[in-house]
């Protein structure tokens, strides 16, 4: 099961004492970052970051929540101190005292009381809410994931057809090659008029007949798609080490690359590295 780094989530929850907003964004990143856009007390902003990191493990997450009071009198009172000192002033500059109106809209005069003065009691509103957007963002995780894993397996059967065809040439290339070696041997020797033993010439043919020869790194690219798909099976999302399967599947179509100098194999290799390189762009988008 594959779930995607990337996605959304929206919730709304109308409590007793507040009305809860929260918006939720994640993209892809090698580590858990949260970041809590909004206005909120630090108790609440620890407890909002605990409850997403219970269902994001990996990731940037940017969180908006946004909290309006339920509006009522008690919600608001006036600064006597800050009243007073305005008329103070006013009377010894020697200035007309304001209206009522013109009074209320200094700043300071009206002051909004405390909006979270039970902590327990908005936080239950706000877990509702949270929990609701994460439920919404988990859900098109999901579904971008298992669309990523659609692709991957039929990227991961492609690379292994690949495989399979070199498999299939290996023997024969360095059969090929070898007899080209012998040969130049034999020419060279009888060229310049060298003597040489039988048991030398197949020696050294038989030494660059190893250098050439892929069938060990197929058989570990081999290995680390089959360790792909069991990882992609797992019931977690694990991209971190897919991603590290994907670094190691490269590895190896490298070395076959440098060490198989026929034609046919490098167009292959590059076909290999093309899908490898689309795997790995996906793989880093996955939690």
């Amino acid at each position: 099961m594959l779930v995607s780094m990337t996605g959304h989530g929206h919730a709304r929850h109308v409590g007793d004492v507040v009305d809860v907003d929260v918006e939720i964004r994640t993209i892809n990143n090698r580590f858990f970052k949260c970041t809590l856009n909004g206005d909120l007390p630090a108790e609440i902003q620890t407890r909002a970051e605990d409850c997403i990191r219970t269902r994001v493990n990996r990731g940037t997450v940017n969180a908006r929540i946004h909290l309006q009071q339920h509006a009522d009198f008690s919600s608001y009172r006036l600064n006597g101190a800050a009243v007073t000192a305005y008329q103070e002033e006013l009377q010894r500059l020697g200035l007309p005292q304001p209206s009522v109106d013109a009074l209320l809209a200094l700043p300071g005069v009206v002051v909004e009381q405390p909006l979270l003065s039970d902590i327990d009691e908005v936080w239950s509103t706000i877990e509702v809410a949270l929990n609701q957007a994460l439920d919404h963002l988990d859900t098109m995780r999901r579904q971008e994931g298992a669309a990523m894993a659609d692709s991957l397996l039929a990227n991961l059967e492609s690379l292994e057809r690949s495989v399979t065809n070199i498999e299939q040439k290996n023997p024969a290339i360095v059969e090929y090659f070898s007899a080209r070696l012998h040969e130049r041997i034999q020419t060279l020797l009888q060229k310049y008029d060298l003597p040489a033993q039988s048991v030398d010439i197949v020696r050294e043919v038989g030494v660059y007949a190893e250098r050439i020869d892929v069938a060990e790194e197929l058989v570990r690219l081999r290995s680390h798609c089959e360790m792909f798909r069991q990882t992609m099976r797992s019931q977690q999302s694990n991209g971190r080490k897919l991603d590290f399967v994907v670094q190691e599947m490269l590895r190896e179509t490298n070395t076959i690359g440098s060490k198989c100098g026929a034609a046919e194999v490098a167009i292959i290799v590059v076909e290999m590295k093309t899908v490898i390189e689309r795997m790995r762009e996906m793989v880093q988008n996955i939690e």
